[in-house]
């Protein structure tokens, strides 16, 4: 009788995590947003601009801006009062990739989605409840959606990403610093055999 109960418990718990990740995924709130701070929007610009020139993906108009915040450590700049980590990024949002909370444009056009609450300076102009909506705004900058084999059944037919890119490296970090300037500082990976 208690296992019983308790495969009866489990069943349940399982079932209630599923539904709020589903209801989670299809009525998180993102929002369209204007950066207002200048000297950020300065800062992403001449990221993107940098990217069009070392990157052939992002070059050929694939690809979109990440901003992320991350925790100050002990290495931050002195001085610094919230930090963020810029990157481009390819990956689609139909996996359960983590959604955005906002997203904007840079003066190119090019999306900037924004993990972190911590930028203060925006304003609003769409809400979207829905997921599939936001999804549109990133579709076209990602590689197009192919049919292939599936590998167990040849006869089947699968639909996927052409190309999968996942970017790891080649970002920037930003300090806000405590009189509103910016420091960015690109960061050094060491490999140790």
């Amino acid at each position: 009788m208690q296992f019983m109960k308790f495969l009866i418990f489990n069943y349940f718990l399982i079932f209630l995590a599923n539904v709020c990740i589903a209801q989670d995924q299809r009525l998180f709130e993102i929002n369209e947003v204007v950066i207002r701070d200048k000297t950020l929007v300065k800062i992403i610009d001449d990221f993107s601009e940098e990217k069009m020139i070392s990157d052939s993906l992002y070059r050929s108009g694939l690809g979109y801006l990440i901003i992320s915040g991350v925790n100050l450590t002990k290495d931050a700049p002195e001085g610094s009062r919230q930090s963020f980590y810029l990157n481009i990024d390819y990956f689609d949002f139909d996996g359960g990739s983590k959604l955005p909370i906002s997203y904007g444009y840079t003066s190119k056009g090019r999306p900037i989605l924004i993990y972190t609450s911590n930028i203060s300076e925006v304003d609003t102009l769409n809400r979207y409840k829905d997921s599939n909506n936001f999804k549109k705004v990133v579709e076209p900058y990602l590689p197009p959606i192919i049919e292939i084999s599936d590998l167990m059944d040849p006869n089947k037919k699968v639909k996927a990403r052409a190309s999968y890119r996942i970017q790891m490296h080649g970002g920037l970090y930003l300090f806000k610093m405590v009189d509103n300037t910016y420091k960015a500082i690109k960061p050094v990976y060491i490999f140790k055999k």
